[in-house]
């Protein structure tokens, strides 16, 4: 059995393991929305799945294992291709992907601290930017969503992440 707990204006969730209390944020304010998350929460419990709560996991570690990951999947030039999309979109935030020569207007950093925090409308206004500033084809605006969603994808299924509602939110972003 959980329970929700408030400090300050954001709510926890507290539940024990092996008689031990744990406390877990849920990053909201709102009570109805901490009710749901907390329902969630002990249905994910009952299932016996893991916890039903997104996980907080560095962007950076997220993007270098992701990045050594295709290394050993891929062809160097199929490699080579995927990371200046990755280095354009995450070298901003990941020290280990600064690009070599700045292509065009800085890109501002992501408004993120963990991986998990990255929200459809970030991306969505990174590739509107894209489109407009820089004056990207639908073709190359679409190939950066393709590329931002395997990471997604790859780090939900390979990395454990846990996303909130459990969904890639660069599915979500409308093709141009």
């Amino acid at each position: 059995m959980a329970s929700l707990k408030k400090r300050g204006k954001t709510y926890y969730v507290q539940y024990y393991v092996g008689g031990k209390a744990k406390r877990r944020s849920l990053e909201t304010a709102s009570l109805q929305i901490a009710k749901e998350k907390l329902r969630q929460f002990e249905s994910a419990q009952f299932r016996g799945d893991d916890l039903a709560l997104p996980t907080r996991t560095p962007i950076a570690d997220v993007v270098r294992d992701y990045v050594e990951h295709i290394k050993a999947v891929k062809t160097e030039r199929s490699v080579r291709a995927d990371l200046y999309y990755v280095r354009q979109w995450f070298g901003p935030v990941c020290d280990d992907l600064k690009p070599v020569r700045p292509v065009g207007k800085p890109i501002p950093p992501l408004e993120a601290n963990y991986f998990e925090e990255i929200a459809t409308q970030q991306i969505a206004a990174f590739l509107t930017r894209a489109q407009r500033e820089r004056n990207y084809e639908p073709k190359t605006v679409m190939r950066y969503r393709e590329v931002v969603m395997r990471v997604f994808n790859w780090a939900m299924a390979h990395r454990g992440i846990r996303m909130p509602r459990d969904s890639n939110p660069a599915k979500l972003v409308a093709r141009p």
